[in-house]
């Protein structure tokens, strides 16, 4: 009687819960009929968009883009961070984590510029979850910690309850049980008073019950997923009632009911085949292919390899590279920030140095004057002489250590990426082969050879990303380290090409909204040329960065029809190798370039170049080289350099 008392209690509660949500889009439509200004039209369509993403992903993606054109039509840029977030959400939901980043990240950019504190919380929150997705826990925590602490700034109590529970999940996905319970119970706990409030209701039943899963609760898991189907259904939430079969079909595992495990299993896996999300999708085939392995060997055979594929198309060596790429862009802006007060500290530590030049040499001059006796003056003018001569060097070191820091400062940070491909292709291998060595005990040699493939192409994966992981570190090595001074015979192509996009991405990282097109005109044919690679990139990317910096300060003059564009181009000239780096930028005017070579002397303006820049590549080139560096004066707009090395060089 109990019982049955207590489950009425709870479908009564569960009424009020769906009625609140059904209410809730019922609001946001009636306001939407209603509104006048074009700004709150904005945030409504964005907000039904964003409900509407686990039940109707097309609808959705009406909405959201619905909301984005009229955002920027009218310069709503609020509401086209809200916008876009939700766009990122609705790729998040049907496996397109590229998309997802991309998007999240566009929303990032413009919260953080303007300070829109709930739509950065907002975008916080969505980057961590894509991170949980692609198995970087550690920065999904710090990315929903920092939503948590945003949200709970601004009073934003559901949406608070909200990212406690996605950081329970994330702690679940990494299996950190007793974290994902402690965050997935204080939000259910405060969810649970007023079910008006509580939209993650549901999600935070089918991952308490996800939890008690993995606790070996099966009872509690069991009743925890009931729960969630029922509000999933009358709240038309798609993916809480997936997950809410997936952990039944589980619980009925346990207790080796297989054929009701395979059920609802099945239930789960043709939700979300329906409604395309993939992530699910995969987690059931999976599911199945596990429960079908002792009943129905095709099946199960079926299963695996559709899982197989889908893994690959979500986590394929492409989509990878691509989001890596876009990972490390994002991050390289953040320590971009985080070197800029850096910076600043360095430029007072050579402005004291530059005053302490000055002053050495003031005090050379007033005892030169003041010494009447000549040998003592000499000594002292020559001891003067030495200090700014160590000085100078000091300030040059300083220049090269400041040129190596904006290439190697980001390295590091890209070989977690590969090293985990190589973890999980193993991990995959060593199923594999205990896979092969059962059909070989079972003499199916056609299926061992089918898995045995199967393994061959894990061990390429595993060959391409250690490979990968190897060429990184070798990068890093040599990026790192001082030069030896020593010549090696080096592809000067492959040096420029590096260098072009080294430069125009870390623009990129300060400036996301600059474009502009490079053109690389390399001969194939050119031949190595023994240098000092290390000196030979800081001229190079010395040159692009002065070239870039020439286009971004022109276009931002607004001029009509100008697209900037940097080219670099190589050639052999009478027996010598030609690099020429050209921008159709500002230019130098006639009567400076004749001192751009001159130490301290820059066209930028106060604080945003040392002056060393040019100096330096000058040094390098010419006394280090036996080379050649000039600026071309028959080029009729902006700028271009020309550097000319010997391609047997003498020891100077």
């Amino acid at each position: 009687m109990k019982r049955l008392l207590g489950i009425i209690c709870i479908l009564v509660w569960l009424g009020q819960v769906a009625k609140a949500q059904s209410q809730t889009i019922a609001n946001l439509s009636r306001q939407l009929s209603t509104a006048k200004e074009d700004n709150t039209r904005v945030m409504l369509l964005s907000d039904m968009g964003y409900y509407y993403r686990l039940s109707k992903p097309d609808t959705a993606f009406k909405l959201c883009q619905q909301a984005l054109m009229l955002a920027k039509k009218i310069k709503y840029k609020e509401g086209e961070a809200n916008a876009l977030s939700s766009i990122g959400s609705i790729y998040r939901m049907l496996g397109d984590i590229q998309n997802a980043l991309f998007y999240q990240y566009e929303s990032f950019r413009i919260a953080e510029k303007y300070g829109f504190k709930n739509e950065l919380a907002k975008t916080y929150l969505a980057i961590g979850i894509v991170h949980s997705d692609i198995k970087d826990y550690d920065l999904a925590v710090k990315y929903v910690k920092h939503s948590i602490a945003l949200y709970k700034s601004i009073n934003k109590t559901s949406l608070y309850n909200t990212a406690l529970a996605n950081l329970g999940e994330v702690y679940l996905r990494h299996n950190q049980l007793d974290s994902a319970l402690h965050y997935l119970q204080a939000a259910h706990h405060n969810l649970l008073p007023d079910p008006k409030t509580s939209a993650v209701l549901p999600f935070s039943f089918s991952r308490l019950g996800m939890v008690y899963l993995k606790l070996k609760k099966y009872d509690a898991a069991y009743e925890y997923a009931q729960k969630a189907i029922e509000l999933g259904k009358m709240d038309k939430n798609i993916r809480v009632q997936i997950k809410g079969n997936q952990i039944t079909s589980e619980y009925y595992q346990s207790s080796n009911k297989i054929d009701s495990a395979i059920y609802y299993a099945q239930k789960a896996f043709d939700l979300s085949n329906a409604y395309g999300y993939k992530f699910d999708i995969l987690e059931n085939s999976v599911l199945l292919a596990n429960l079908y392995e002792k009943k129905d060997y095709k099946q199960a055979y079926y299963y695996a390899k559709f899982s197989k594929q889908l893994s690959d198309s979500i986590y394929g060596v492409d989509r990878v590279n691509a989001l890596q790429k876009k990972i490390i862009q994002e991050q390289e802006i953040v320590r971009k920030k985080e070197a800029k007060s850096l910076a600043a500290q360095n430029r007072l530590r050579q402005n004291v140095l530059l005053a302490g030049l000055g002053l050495l040499g003031l005090l050379g001059f007033m005892l030169y004057r003041n010494n009447q006796k000549e040998k003592k003056a000499k000594a002292v003018l020559e001891n003067t002489l030495s200090e700014l001569q160590s000085t100078q060097a000091q300030l040059i070191q300083a220049e090269k250590l400041a040129s190596l820091g904006e290439l190697t400062a980001g390295i590091a940070h890209e070989i977690q990426n590969p090293l985990n491909f190589v973890n999980n292709f193993a991990e995959v291998s060593t199923d594999l082969l205990a896979e092969m060595n059962e059909e070989l005990d079972k003499g199916d040699t056609q299926e061992a050879k089918a898995i045995a493939a199967d393994l061959v192409q894990n061990l390429q994966k595993i060959n391409h990303h250690g490979q990968r992981a190897s060429s990184i570190v070798k990068g890093m090595l040599e990026h790192s380290r001082a030069s030896t001074g020593q010549k090696e015979p080096t592809d000067l192509n492959k040096l420029a090409d590096e260098y072009l996009r080294l430069a125009y991405h870390g623009l990129r990282a300060k400036d996301g909204g600059f474009n502009c097109q490079l053109e690389a005109n390399l001969d194939p044919q050119l031949p190595k040329v023994a240098v000092i690679p290390q000196d030979i990139g800081r001229v190079l990317l010395n040159l692009i960065n002065n070239a870039l910096y020439a286009v971004q300060e022109k276009a931002k003059r607004g001029i009509d029809g100008y697209e900037p564009k940097v080219s670099i181009s190589s050639a052999l000239v009478d027996g010598q190798v030609e690099i020429r780096v050209q921008d159709n930028g500002l230019g130098i005017p006639d009567g400076i370039r004749e001192k751009i070579f001159q130490p301290f002397f820059t066209t930028k303006p106060t604080g945003q170049g040392t002056g060393l820049g040019l100096s330096l590549a000058y040094d390098i080139v010419v006394k280090g080289h036996g080379g050649s560096i000039y600026l071309n004066n028959t080029v009729s707009e902006g700028v271009e350099f020309v550097i000319a090395l010997p391609l047997i060089t003498k020891e100077l």
